[in-house]
């Protein structure tokens, strides 16, 4: 067992080291449009940055990929020297660093696609909440998007993605209708329920663990205008309101509403509070959630409410907000 350890650490020692030669690198580049970096290169931490800095990636390149070939020459890249894969779009979900393999950056492809007709949305893997929101918005649709419109949309989505409006539609992941992945052998697919069954089945909660996608499409709702708010009580009731929650919203509430029960710093105070907040989607849902369990707990110490409000505020993608502007980086480039 020891010379078998001291034998793979060899291995990896040597194998990584011809990975990142010159050579190889280089003809890596002949193929890719994006930019490929090695440590040492200006581009490389930059492109083995998540944001969970908690996580300190040290791959053996990165591959900042522009267009889905860059992504099969990164995966033929990495097959032909037996070294991992890994792939992230923002890195909200990065928990475990992607040492010694390729890390494949997807943050430069970002386009989306709405069918207003159909009610689906096409995204590349790059693509953020707030790069679809908006459109979505104008054509009077939803997505089952995350709480944060920072999040990319692929990753998200193909872990499970329970987001506001999934007590009355579900898992965002249900209502994926089709992908192109690559996969570990470098071939293109497109899969969905009729093409490729299995690895569709398989990436709706199974993430990046058969390949990597390239684009995704899912359904999108006319739930385009919400109610919402939040009510919040003193920390020390914190008990009675989850049982409040318990007993009323496992039940009683409509479909469309999404209670959270959390603890919060109350603007930047000292002061934790239990709240309940809610997505509804009428101004019906409304009242009825005010006048039952909101009702029941007495007054509240603080109520944050709005009217009939544009779904894409709820993820803070409204008028007035921006989305993250990320380019493709700049790099070594061979001429064409």
């Amino acid at each position: 067992m020891e010379r078998e350890l001291t034998d793979r650490r060899e291995f990896l020692k040597t194998g990584l080291a011809a990975a990142v030669a010159a050579p190889a690198v280089h003809r890596l580049r002949t193929r890719v449009r994006g930019v490929v970096a090695a440590p040492g290169d200006p581009q490389y931490d930059e492109g083995r940055a998540a944001w969970n800095l908690a996580v300190d990636q040290k791959p053996a390149l990165t591959v900042m990929a522009e267009v889905e070939d860059d992504i099969v020459a990164a995966v033929d890249y990495a097959r032909e020297r037996q070294l991992g894969v890994a792939v992230q779009a923002t890195g909200h979900g990065v928990t475990v660093p992607a040492n010694g393999g390729v890390l494949i950056q997807t943050g430069a492809m970002r386009q989306v696609r709405v069918d207003p007709t159909q009610r689906r949305v096409t995204v590349q893997p790059g693509a953020m909440w707030c790069d679809v929101l908006p459109l979505t918005q104008a054509a009077g649709l939803a997505p089952l998007s995350a709480s944060s419109s920072g999040m990319g949309v692929v990753g998200y989505t193909l872990g499970g993605g329970s987001g506001w409006l999934g007590r009355k539609y579900g898992f965002a992941a249900d209502h994926v209708t089709g992908a192109r992945l690559v996969t570990p052998d470098g071939r293109v697919l497109r899969v969905d329920a009729n093409e490729n069954p299995d690895p569709f089945w398989g990436l709706r909660g199974g993430t990046s663990n058969f390949g990597i996608v390239t684009e995704l499409e899912f359904r999108v709702f006319p739930d385009s205008m919400v109610y919402g708010g939040g009510i919040y009580w003193p920390i020390v009731r914190a008990r009675e309101v989850a049982t409040v929650y318990r007993e009323f919203g496992a039940f009683e509430l409509p479909p469309a509403q999404r209670p959270v029960f959390l603890d919060e710093a109350c603007q930047g105070r000292e002061e934790l509070r239990a709240a309940v907040e809610s997505l509804l989607s009428s101004h019906d849902e409304a009242s009825e959630f005010l006048e039952t369990p909101a009702a029941s707990l007495g007054p509240a110490s603080s109520i944050a409410a709005s009217g009939e409000t544009p779904a894409e505020d709820w993820t803070g993608t409204g008028t007035g907000s921006s989305c993250s502007a990320r380019k493709p980086p700049g790099g070594p480039r061979l001429p064409p």
